[in-house]
């Protein structure tokens, strides 16, 4: 399962950026055209395609969770699930529904408000509208009180044999531009095509076998193991 998932996380750059190309070709071919719903123009492909390749990637992850969420209860990985995901799950909702509403002929342009003011203008403000919220869920699903010494001190356990100062470097800087670096990502994406063939094989193997291997187990040989800060 975690080869399927790391594949279907990865695979949601590539098609933004397919998606991002499509449109544009499209739009200067002329058969793009975002105010209709006939399946003649690309619109209504391109769209249907971001969403369901969006909703595949969500439910990867969930289901990942669901098979590990025994390994990281600690953690409370299922609200700092929740609280990253849920501003995803909306803006790929809300962009589905308004892009129905314009090709539909629902809602249009008129006097006071323009095409782009209901499919940009208008999302953009909604979301923004939203975070503020999230914002706020945030601050108890990433609290910073983990990875501060006197919460190691009082969970001796997380950190045993580390020293006891901190490794972020003069105001953080070197965890600022570790967090910037984005390396891994494409590293990611190359690796996603071989994690999912690989995948593929295992779910065959266990078919054939009537086995199914455990997560924590397929963990201890295709996962890199890590630690995590009690709490975190």
């Amino acid at each position: 399962m975690y080869n399927r998932v790391w594949f279907f996380v990865f695979q949601q750059p590539v098609v933004i950026f397919v998606v991002f190309l499509a449109t544009e070709i499209t739009e200067a071919a002329k058969v793009y055209c975002a105010t209709s719903s006939k399946v003649v123009f690309a619109h209504n492909w391109l769209s249907s395609f971001e969403l369901t390749t969006s909703m595949c990637a969500i439910v990867a992850v969930v289901r990942f969770h669901k098979g590990a969420k025994t390994m990281t209860v600690k953690q409370r990985t299922l609200l700092k699930l929740l609280t990253f995901k849920v501003i995803v799950f909306l803006w790929t909702t809300q962009n589905a529904i308004f892009n129905y509403l314009t090709s539909s002929g629902e809602i249009h342009a008129n006097d006071y408000l323009f095409f782009l003011d209901f499919t940009v203008g208008l999302q953009s403000l909604i979301v923004c509208a939203e975070m503020v919220v999230v914002s706020i869920l945030f601050q108890f699903a990433y609290p910073v009180s983990p990875y501060l010494w006197k919460h190691q001190a009082a969970n001796p356990a997380g950190r045993s044999g580390r020293n006891t100062d901190y490794s972020g470097g003069f105001l953080g800087v070197k965890a600022i531009l570790g967090a910037a670096n984005i390396s891994d990502l494409p590293k990611g994406i190359v690796a996603a095509p071989a994690k999912f063939a690989r995948g593929r094989a295992m779910k065959r193997t266990e078919a054939e076998s009537g086995n199914s291997v455990p997560l924590g187990e397929r963990q201890k040989t295709s996962v890199p193991t890590f630690e995590i800060a009690p709490g975190e």
